[in-house]
This record gives structure tokens, sequence and C-alpha cells, in this order.
């Protein structure tokens, strides 16, 4: 979810370009669910998170509210699937019944598995397939990071690592940057110093380079592994089957 401070300056843009003072500058349509996902506050607290989203915000009071009461996803699959969706709703609504601990007992939701490998083989039976198919949802980025190198070891093709340009342009700010200092920082929202990649396994764009069929979401697999570009078959989207090069 978006932080409120976001909508705020889309809302005054927006009225500026429409020249006109009513909220977004005239009608929009807001999607979405409220208790999926709180704004990520770093080193905030509950209170912080729960400040930081659209209900706090001077819009709230324009916005009308309609709420969607049929899970139709649920509806046209299994059973199972709506059990599921039921038992998530009791999860967001703090319905579940609480342990020894005070904390909400979610022992009766989904399956168990041992550990990262057991967790990999079960999503992804089917690795090359399925990579494109599922996902798996985690906290934090150093949780995805484990799952990507779990998986990545399952494919049967020889491993490469690509590193990100760790030099300064001018020679006499090295001491103040250094590579043992940089490279192994890991910001919010930057990738890795270190990508390592195997032929076949799946990546996300994350730029839009060619719009609408190489644009930011867009997934593909890799085919060569150059030097200083990447050639990749477009999976999802627009240009699905298509080759890209990524440089």
């Amino acid at each position: 979810m978006l932080h409120k401070n976001a909508l705020n300056t889309i809302d005054t843009t927006l009225q500026d370009l429409h020249s006109n003072s009513k909220p977004f500058g005239g009608d929009v349509i807001l999607t979405g669910d409220f208790r999926q996902a709180l704004p990520i506050i770093p080193k905030g607290t509950p209170a912080d998170e729960l400040n930081a989203c659209l209900k706090k915000s001077h819009l709230w009071r324009s916005i009308l509210s309609r709420m969607l009461t049929i899970n139709v996803r649920s509806i046209l699959h299994q059973q199972d699937d709506n059990s599921f969706a039921s038992k998530l709703l009791d999860v967001v609504n703090g319905s579940l019944p609480l342990d020894v601990n005070g904390l909400a007992d979610i022992s009766t939701i989904g399956n168990y598995v041992s550990g990262p490998e057991e967790l990999c083989t079960t999503v992804y039976p089917q690795l090359l397939e399925w990579m494109c198919e599922r996902t798996t949802l985690t906290p934090t980025n150093s949780t995805v990071q484990a799952f990507n190198i779990c998986l990545l070891r399952q494919f049967p093709t020889q491993e490469r690592c690509y590193t990100s340009v760790d030099s300064v342009t001018d020679p006499t700010q090295i001491t103040f940057f250094s590579t043992e200092f940089l490279n192994p920082q890991e910001p919010s929202g930057m990738p890795l110093h270190k990508l390592c990649l195997k032929l076949g396994c799946p990546i996300m764009h994350l730029r839009n380079l060619e719009l609408p069929r190489l644009c930011n979401g867009t997934c593909l697999a890799v085919k060569q592994m150059l030097d200083n570009v990447l050639e990749a078959t477009i999976i999802t989207g627009k240009g699905t089957g298509e080759s890209a090069f990524i440089p």
C-alpha cells in the first residue's frame, strides 16, 4: 500500500493538470484491500504504519467506499481454495483462537514444511514450468534471497555471476567509498551487488525499456549470458515467446 504522502502528491499534481480543485482533479477509482499490507516505515512502530496509511489522509473523508462481498476466484476453483480464503479472512479479522502465549493460532492454515529446501520442492515440483506460474511470499528481502539461492541450485546448468560497477570516477574519493563498505549494502529498492544466474532461470525486468513488450514486471527466462548483455525469452505479457536483450 502506498504511503499517504504519495497519494497526497498525486492529488496535488492532478489538480494542477486538470485546473480543478476537486480531489485528484476529478473522479478517480482506487482499488485495494487495506487488510493486506500497511505501508512499510523503516524502523517505525505499528502506530507509525497506521498513521501512514490512506485512512489517515485528509483525502479519506472525500472517498466513497464500495465493498466486494463475493470471492469469485475461490468460487471458480476448488473447494479447498474457498476454505483457504475463508481462513485467511479469519486471520485479518482477528477471528482465530489464541494459543497459550496470546498469539493467533495458525496451525490449521495451510501445510507446514521443515525448511526452505522442502518448501522449494513443494511449491515448485516441476521447476522449469512452475517457476513462471507460482510465487513465494516472504516478509523480508533476506528470506527472498535465501529461497532464490535454494531454487537456483536446482537448475542443472552452469552458474554465472555478474557484479555491479563499484568504481568511482574521481580516484581521490576512493577512500570515502570503499568497496568493502558499499558492496554488502542492500538498501530497499536496489539490486544486489552480486547477481548469479543460470540458463533457463526466470528473471523479472524492473525498468520500462520497450513498452508494452518489455516493461517493469515482465518475466523472462535466461537464454544466453554474455559479458555485458543478457538474452532472455519473454514468458509473460505482450511479447510472450519473443527474445529480448537486456544490457
